[in-house]
């Protein structure tokens, strides 16, 4: 019998969004006669939620009550854990994830890969800061796995035999049965930041011509007060629900037609798969990463960047004429089986392991 490749997952959770989603359904599809994965999570505050799901799907995992200070200790405890658990690969996931992974598997014979899940393309200057530094790091990773052709375009100085892309992708399995849903209930579904531009959402909205349309915004973040402020001054509160952050995510969207994220920057976002996959109508901005899941009006709808009148009109066109919409959104479904289920991509992932070793 093959001796299982040992992997040690980490990550810095933010809630439970697209690289903890992401890491949930790949841990339920590696093959475990294959792989023996671990987890470490970096979370300043305890135990995050994804610790509870990992437990659940029987994965050992560490919880380190990491600061958002760089740590020597931490990266001490982490490069203990690589020696203890005799790990072959160290498998990071976001900057701080990387940096750490980097440092602690110094001099050790484990290999080092890093999948970015997204990068900043504008709006944030200490994010796009800490990534730009990330990027150097990762040139010193063994192997880079971008979700996206896109996101492998702005790793230039990297060597291309290092840089091997593999799709983002959903569990299928996990995803509840499509449900027709609310034809005047549009849904968001992601974190409250600036870069998500959901005011653009908010403020497409107001213009709208059914005035029966309701929005649900399901997530959190910071600018959540905000958000609320400005459907008060619109005089549309009681056509949006802010419903914060759900563990019942994918069932509230599942209550809803269409889909829109209105983001100046994702990688190939986990919720537009997930509402792909749900037969939704999605609509999104047309940015690197999206582009390469929706085709415009073939499986889905594109608008510009902070352009509230164009989401406006879409959901217009689409209130026009649904059976067109409705034939769009099947479509979507249909990529999402074919290039995007976790259960084909997560091969990908196995084969590199093996590849390094």
């Amino acid at each position: 019998m093959l001796k299982k490749i040992k992997v040690l997952h980490i990550l810095s959770p933010l809630g439970n969004y697209g690289k903890e989603r992401w890491l949930l359904a790949f841990l339920r599809k590696i093959d475990r006669s294959i792989v023996e994965p671990r987890v470490i999570l970096l979370a300043p505050g305890g135990d995050p939620e994804i610790a509870s799901h990992i437990k659940q799907i029987g994965i050992e995992y560490m919880v380190l009550e990491s600061s958002s200070k760089f740590s020597s200790d931490d990266i001490k405890i982490i490069r203990e854990e690589i020696i203890a658990a005799e790990s072959d690969i160290v498998h990071s996931h976001d900057y701080k994830s990387d940096v750490y992974a980097l440092f602690a598997a110094r001099g050790l014979s484990a290999k080092k890969i890093s999948t970015p899940h997204g990068w900043c393309a504008t709006g944030d200057r200490k994010l796009g800061l800490y990534e730009k530094i990330d990027r150097i790091f990762l040139r010193h990773f063994d192997s880079v796995a971008p979700l996206s052709e896109k996101m492998a375009s702005t790793l230039k100085r990297i060597k291309k035999k290092k840089l091997i892309v593999i799709n983002n992708f959903v569990d299928l399995d996990t995803i509840p049965v499509p449900e027709e849903g609310d034809p005047r209930l549009i849904a968001y579904m992601g974190r409250l930041v600036s870069l998500k531009r959901v005011d653009d959402l908010i403020n497409a909205l107001a213009m709208v011509k059914d005035k029966e349309t309701r929005l649900q915004i399901i997530g959190d973040g910071p600018m959540r007060g905000e958000l609320e402020s400005l459907a008060e001054r619109l005089s549309i509160s009681d056509r949006i629900d802010f419903l914060g952050h759900r563990n019942d995510s994918l069932d509230l969207l599942n209550r809803s037609r269409i889909m829109v994220l209105p983001s100046l920057t994702e990688g190939i976002s986990r919720s537009i798969m997930e509402a792909m996959a749900m037969g939704k109508i999605v609509i999104s901005t047309r940015i690197p990463g999206i582009t390469e899941l929706i085709t415009d009006g073939r499986n889905g709808y594109l608008v510009e960047t902070r352009d509230p009148k164009a989401i406006a009109d879409v959901i217009d066109r689409i209130f026009g004429n649904m059976a067109k919409a409705v034939s769009v959104s099947a479509n979507a479904r249909t990529v999402i089986e074919n290039d995007f289920s976790a259960a084909r991509v997560v091969r990908d992932y196995e084969k590199l392991y093996s590849s390094l070793l």
